[in-house]
């Protein structure tokens, strides 16, 4: 995993599963799959409580909230992800320093008030070849 910095998008992990999550999108896919397909992948490859997958849910959260509303389950795990402090304590282990820390919380905590809030425009799909039903 790499990690750039303490903002929320600022790791590999975020920003690979940002783009598949709406390139999928963008290509037909329901979000359901798209976001049933990623968690598979990495609960296959990662225990549940591992910290990597902090960034897959980071992730999807917000590609889901981009595209029209983030679901009940997704967010109930970001809320607990930033709550319990689980976040914090695996850059601690990964020897983020104390400012470093102080800042991420601060990032973690208004990431979750903004997924709370409905986005008012939602994103369309790009593929226009896309029929619609």
């Amino acid at each position: 995993m790499g990690c750039w910095g303490m903002g929320i998008t600022q790791s590999d992990e975020y920003c690979e599963i940002y783009e598949r999550f709406l390139e999928e999108y963008d290509e037909g896919k329901p979000l359901l799959d798209i976001k049933q397909d990623i968690l598979d992948e990495y609960l296959e490859e990662f225990d549940e409580n591992d910290g990597v997958l902090h960034d897959v849910y980071f992730a999807i959260g917000k590609a889901e909230w981009m595209c029209g509303g983030i679901s009940d389950e997704i967010l109930e795990k970001i809320a607990e992800i930033i709550n319990s402090g689980s976040n914090i304590e695996f850059l601690r282990e990964l020897e983020a320093t104390e400012s470093d820390l102080k800042l991420r919380k601060k990032n973690l905590d208004k990431f979750l008030s903004a997924l709370i809030i409905p986005r008012g425009k939602t994103k369309k799909a790009q593929n226009t070849d896309r029929k619609i039903h």
